[in-house]
């Protein structure tokens, strides 16, 4: 097997298992990982339910997990730089992504028809993402923006779905009110400041009152290990955004 197409294996909801022969010239298993990699580019080509994605993989190519219905959950590592066309499209029980400081681009259709999903975060490192990224994901109440720069918007569709009008944009204060006079930002119902909340937090590790934390960022985006003095952005697990005072 030296090619592997787009969504070889799309519809394969049931898939639990992937391996590839260690003598493949082009393809890799690597740890375990249920996944198709290619070797060269560390691109996972194709997923499965019970795929665990390794740290070295750069890409999440076209239609990875697409048709993946039974997938609840997946933690995507912080060696991921781009989300490829309908990376996770059609993961119908897909209830919570997180994506990493590390990504930069969201690519068309990479969450559409991902009905559970209730909230969506951006993180500071997304550069470009399309207006189709959350097609028909109309359970979405909350999309966070982390970064103080405004993500560039792909121009092949001028909009975002309709369900946005009923959605709330939360985005870090000084950004306000850039976003409520830019389309197609200015589609979402409501565009508010990140909701602030104070919580004590000691030294040596970011403190909330939920140990779940996958991302914590100080007040220009940027990532961090420790907590400053001053207001941190934290983001969890279950895909919460606070702010917290040091």
């Amino acid at each position: 097997m030296v090619e592997i197409g787009e969504g070889a294996f799309s519809g394969c909801e049931n898939l639990s298992s992937i391996i590839v022969d260690k003598g493949n010239p082009r393809y890799d298993s690597r740890n375990n990982s249920n996944c198709i990699i290619e070797t060269r580019t560390n691109t996972l080509v194709q997923g499965c339910k019970e795929s665990l994605i390794p740290t070295s993989v750069k890409v999440i190519g076209p239609l990875a997990f697409e048709y993946l219905y039974e997938l609840k959950c997946i933690e995507i590592p912080g060696s991921v730089t781009e989300i490829g066309n309908g990376a996770f499209s059609w993961c119908e029980n897909l209830e919570h992504i997180t994506i990493p400081n590390s990504v930069n681009t969201l690519h068309r259709g990479a969450f559409e028809y991902c009905g559970k999903l209730t909230e969506f975060t951006i993180p500071a490192s997304v550069k470009t993402i399309s207006p189709d990224i959350f097609d028909n994901c109309s359970h979405i109440t909350d999309v966070y923006v982390l970064g103080y720069k405004m993500p560039e918007v792909e121009t092949y569709r001028n909009s975002f779905p309709d369900w946005v009008q009923e959605a709330t944009l939360q985005v870090p204060a000084s950004l306000v009110d850039y976003y409520r006079s830019t389309k197609p930002w200015n589609k979402f119902g409501r565009i508010e400041a990140l909701h602030e909340e104070a919580t004590s937090v000691g030294q040596g590790q970011v403190g909330t009152s939920d140990d779940s934390v996958v991302n914590a960022y100080g007040i220009d985006g940027t990532v961090i290990s420790d907590a400053k003095k001053g207001i941190n952005v934290i983001q969890h697990q279950n895909g919460k955004v606070r702010k917290i005072i040091k």
